[in-house]
């Protein structure tokens, strides 16, 4: 009973992952598309009104006490909306830059290389992981791959004009850094007992006042306020933005953290797939092989520290049985 239960658990986590991802890569996609109409700004203030407004709601109806008590916490709650605030706004602005696939691969694959950054200063956010000599490799492989996203793009290489190809770069590299830091921003409250919905109830709240306050002063579009897009712009937010962040909360809950990995490694060839579908992009040969050097690097990543974990507990077992 237990196995057949963990495998549904395995099985539902694994549906609601790939969900997340699939939406991922629409949301790319078709807001990259969008940003060449309207202000990222105005997209940003709006998504993360109505992803606050319902997670709110949620939290007031079924979680009260949670909500009350992310206040022991001001120091926190104020770095993640920050972080968060950082991370969207840079991101919407390379998807406006760059090919939404190698904004993908430098997005995603910037994360763990500011995680162990971090780890190497001595900047401790949770508990550290020991690596094994094969994630070793791989998180230098990893670096690598993101090096020459980048270098594709700058050059002119990848499927969009090679202009603010540098400007997106940095942003993508940006915002890949700003939500690995708030992750584990959040994963630090979530090991203190802060329930996952309230915390998704004020976690952009910093994204919407960041947006709003800058509008006023960046140029970058006409006003998304007052157009006809308005409702359409809106429902494709809750759809590829907001439902997402459900979707990614509950499949990593259910689902072992290696199946989440090879899952989230698929990204960026989803995008690549679904841009050329899209029209508007032709196909790039240099995009297309770093996207799969990355989707391999990160499955590779992925059975490392599976490995590793297995390889930790085995170690445990034996030093607790010779004690």
């Amino acid at each position: 009973m237990t196995t057949t239960r963990s495998a549904v658990r395995e099985q539902a986590g694994l549906f609601l992952t790939g969900g997340f991802v699939l939406c991922g890569s629409l949301r790319d996609v078709y807001f990259s598309r969008t940003f060449q109409r309207w202000s990222p700004l105005d997209v940003a203030a709006l998504t993360f009104t109505i992803s606050t407004l319902v997670f709110m709601a949620v939290a007031l109806l079924r979680d009260r006490h949670g909500l009350l008590a992310i206040a022991r916490w001001p120091r926190e709650i104020v770095a993640i909306n920050a972080t968060s605030a950082i991370a969207w706004i840079s991101f919407f602005y390379a998807l406006q830059s760059l090919e939404p696939s190698l904004v993908q691969v430098i997005w995603a694959g910037s994360g763990p290389l500011t995680i162990r950054t971090l780890e190497r200063a001595g900047v401790l956010l949770v508990a550290p992981i020991r690596l094994g000599p094969l994630e070793r490799w791989s998180l230098a492989a990893l670096g690598l791959v993101v090096a020459l996203a980048g270098v594709v793009a700058v050059l002119g290489l990848s499927a969009t004009d090679s202009g603010s190809a540098a400007f997106g770069v940095g942003l993508a590299l940006l915002s890949g850094a700003a939500i690995s830091i708030n992750l584990l921003l959040c994963k630090g409250l979530h090991e203190r007992g802060v329930s996952p919905v309230p915390l998704l109830s004020v976690r952009f709240i910093g994204v919407v006042v960041a947006a709003l306050t800058l509008a006023p002063f960046v140029g970058s579009g006409p006003s998304l306020w007052q157009s006809a897009a308005l409702p359409n712009v809106a429902a494709a937010a809750v759809l590829l933005i907001v439902l997402p962040l459900y979707l990614n909360q509950r499949g990593v809950a259910l689902a072992s953290p290696m199946t989440v990995r090879v899952v989230h490694a698929a990204g960026p060839v989803l995008v690549f797939a679904l841009q050329l579908a899209d029209g508007r992009f032709s196909a790039s040969p240099w995009s297309l092989a770093v996207i799969i050097a990355y989707s391999g690097t990160a499955t590779l990543s992925a059975i490392a520290r599976q490995w590793q974990v297995t390889d930790d507990r085995r170690r445990e077992r034996l030093t607790a049985g010779g004690t």
